[in-house]
């Protein structure tokens, strides 16, 4: 996995990955990243999505997906895009929201 980590950093500006950045037995994104790069925060106060781990190795930025699939989606379209929007100079646009209507009987 950390040679994983090491080839991606050369060939990406920003490494995603999915699973692994909780605390589980099984778990080592976290552990890899925190020898090859840093971790400038973990775990957030989401739900779903509280497993989140955002960093940075030697040459590219790094965003650990939660594991979930429904957490992983949370997490990508609340996080992960704005991310890619500001290192490709984009302005990040949020998806429009659809409010029910109500209607008088």
């Amino acid at each position: 996995m950390k040679q994983a980590f090491l080839q991606a950093q050369q060939q990406a500006d920003l490494v995603i990955t999915s699973g692994g950045v909780s605390v589980g037995e099984a778990d080592f994104t976290k552990t890899v990243l925190e020898k090859v790069g840093a971790i400038n925060f973990w775990k957030l106060a989401i739900k779903p999505g509280k497993p989140f781990a955002f960093g940075k190795l030697d040459n590219a930025w790094f965003c650990g997906l939660p594991g979930n699939p429904v957490s992983a989606l949370v997490t990508f379209y609340q996080l992960v895009q704005p991310v890619i929007a500001k290192l490709s100079g984009a302005i990040f646009q949020p998806a429009p929201q659809f409010k029910p209507l109500l209607v008088a009987q």
